[in-house]
């Protein structure tokens, strides 16, 4: 079973990182080796989860079912 992820920032506070340094730092902390999460395909954030490595699994029209997976160095 892979855990699903929900975050969210404010609108009068995105734009300055504060997603990304979230994101990154509960992914550091994670209890798996996989996370999901679903994301609106309109929503700017799909970006950020691409950046940050997930990865899209299923996408329908509206919305995108995505994956992050660690990565051992």
């Amino acid at each position: 079973m892979t855990p699903s992820l929900a975050i969210s920032v404010l609108p009068s506070l995105r734009g300055r990182g504060i997603g990304t340094k979230l994101l990154t730092e509960l992914l550091s902390h994670a209890p798996s080796d996989r996370i999901g999460l679903s994301v609106q395909n309109s929503n700017p954030a799909k970006r950020l989860y691409e950046r940050i490595g997930f990865l899209t699994m299923r996408e329908s029209v509206d919305e995108s079912v995505m994956v992050w997976t660690r990565t051992v160095a």
